[in-house]
């Protein structure tokens, strides 16, 4: 949902600039003031549709947050922390109290568990994209894996973590 709101948001900033660029044509030529509104709408669109992507973002990490405060054990501070908020998806690693928090809100898992359930996690590095994935693998026949979307800047760090975390 959120990446749709992103997409339709950018086209609609594409759209605007272009509209800015024939009002101002039109402003230029015929000496009219109307388009003044046009340009005004604009701005309302780029910076209104840009608040609301913000506080959309903000919302989802701050339910993530919550949930995931309500699943973790007492003392639980998390390390590493691989979420997709939109996507309501976290994984959250303590290598020091030997716990994981993982949470996939549309298959219905929420869950903390100690670590040695982790048996594997790779990252599947596609060039050219802005997203990569994170995947980890679990002992648990009902739910054997997660993949998480990370945006490709932040996959050197978590990747970094994870292996100081889980080798």
């Amino acid at each position: 949902m959120l990446s749709l709101i992103t997409t339709i948001h950018w086209l609609g900033n594409i759209l605007s600039l272009i509209i800015i660029w024939v009002a101002i044509a039109i402003i230029y030529n015929s000496h009219a003031l109307w388009p003044l509104g046009l340009i005004g709408l604009t701005f309302v669109w780029m910076f209104g549709g840009s608040w609301l992507i913000k506080n959309l973002k903000s919302r989802y990490a701050k339910r993530l947050h919550k949930l995931v405060m309500s699943i973790a054990p007492a003392g639980f501070s998390a390390k590493v922390q691989i979420s997709d908020e939109a996507g309501r998806r976290y994984v959250g690693i303590d290598p020091k109290a030997g716990t994981a928090v993982l949470i996939d809100e549309y298959n219905g898992i929420r869950k903390a568990m100690p670590l040695s359930e982790i048996t594997e996690w790779a990252t599947d590095i596609t060039s050219g994209k802005h997203f990569q994935h994170v995947i980890l693998r679990f002992r648990n026949y009902d739910y054997p894996s997660i993949t998480i979307p990370v945006r490709t800047h932040d996959m050197e760090r978590i990747t970094s973590q994870l292996i100081t975390a889980l080798g």
